[in-house]
């Protein structure tokens, strides 16, 4: 069994070392009060901050719902202007192709007129050439109709002497059959009227002759 003197001594060492572990008790639980604090400062600071930044990121979320409902309609004007542009853009094809259509439509058809036009002005100047042949048979024909009708006046005037010179004749037969002659008349002088008769007869009748002929290319001559 332990002494008295040692149970004092480790009395004595316990009490020192309580003293001491309370110290040391006092002196960790200053720290971890310090400690504590200062967590306590940190979380504060960091709670602040939290708060701040919860309060930023909502802000953010609005204005990013704002730019998105934006960027929705913006984007839903843009698609319309898009649908819009995209139709006008069919129509404008759809109004080229017939614009080509029409466009081959009228080259053909100009084609067609030039043609047509190069055949007219083909025969216009077979016509003009035609017409200038038919003028120049014209004027020789009215030359020639001319010269006939002078022709005809001409026969007209001879037969109408000649037949006045028949008409002296008869007249003068007629005169001379209704007196008696005188037997210290030339015999030939009868005979001279006869011949000279015949010689008017016989014209009469070539100047008849001519005449028809004259007449019979008359119509010839004359346009229809």
């Amino acid at each position: 069994s332990q002494t008295l003197a040692e149970l004092k001594a480790e009395n004595e060492q316990l009490q020192a070392e309580l003293i001491e572990f309370d110290e040391q008790s006092k002196q960790l639980e200053q720290e971890l009060e310090a400690e504590l604090a200062k967590t306590n400062k940190q979380l504060k600071a960091e709670r602040q901050q939290r708060a701040k930044a919860e309060k930023e990121l909502n802000a953010l979320r609005d204005k990013q719902k704002g730019s998105n409902a934006s960027l929705t309609t913006e984007n839903q004007k843009l698609i319309e202007q898009i649908k819009s542009l995209e139709s006008k853009l069919s129509e404008a094809q759809n109004k080229y192709r017939q614009l080509e259509q029409s466009n081959d439509s009228l080259e053909s058809k100009c084609r067609q007129l030039e043609a047509t036009a190069e055949r007219s002005t083909e025969d216009l100047g077979d016509k003009t050439e035609e017409l200038a042949m038919m003028q120049s048979d014209l004027e020789e024909k009215d030359v020639a109709v001319q010269r006939l009708q002078d022709e005809l006046k001409d026969v007209h005037d001879e037969l109408k002497v000649a037949h006045q010179s028949l008409q002296a004749n008869g007249s003068r037969e007629h005169r001379d059959d209704g007196q008696i002659a005188p037997p210290t008349t030339n015999v030939e002088k009868p005979q001279t009227d006869q011949l000279s008769k015949v010689n008017t007869l016989v014209a009469c009748l070539m100047l008849s002759t001519r005449l028809m002929s004259l007449e019979s290319q008359l119509p010839n001559l004359v346009p229809s």
